[in-house]
């Protein structure tokens, strides 16, 4: 199965941090043809994973980085974020039996609505502890948004500063 980064990017942790690597994420997925569709999924759970390392793995003050690769290896789009914050707690990275979609905002049990949208969006969502870092991983089908441009025509692309 062939492979392609198209984006290995380390960012402080803390809302600039943040929000420079959205940007850059999605600058990225422009250049490389994906649609509108795919970049607000991909924003959302990027947006989801990173402030939750800002707030719980590094916490209020905490200084770090966070890492994000983003690898092409068709039919999805794989994602691998990595921090050195506090582990998560092993019931975090499970995702609640309950749908976000059909059930009232009211109704809503407190704490874990971020880890039930992730995986309402994304698949092989997978939490481990290596080495005093936190690894999280995820997929995104292509099939289910744009596909963007084949590794073959992203080959023949001009290089984009900065990526």
């Amino acid at each position: 199965m062939e492979t392609e980064d198209l984006l290995d990017l380390t960012i402080h942790s803390d809302l600039r941090g943040v929000r420079h690597g959205l940007d850059r994420v999605n600058t990225v997925l422009v250049a490389n043809g994906y649609d509108a569709d795919l970049r607000g999924s991909v924003q959302i759970l990027l947006a989801e994973v990173m402030n939750n390392i800002v707030k719980h793995a590094y916490g209020e003050g905490g200084q770090g980085m966070i890492k994000v690769l983003v690898t092409v290896c068709e039919p999805s789009l794989q994602f691998r974020i990595t921090d050195t914050g506090v582990p998560l707690p092993d019931f975090a990275a499970r995702p609640k039996d309950y749908d976000l979609i059909n059930t009232p905002v009211e109704h809503l049990p407190e704490g874990g609505f971020g880890w039930n949208l992730i995986s309402q969006i994304a698949t092989n969502l997978d939490y481990c502890r290596e080495d005093d870092q936190n690894i999280l991983t995820f997929e995104i089908r292509l099939s289910q948004h744009g596909q963007g441009l084949s590794l073959d025509e992203r080959a023949n692309l001009q290089p984009q500063p900065g990526g």
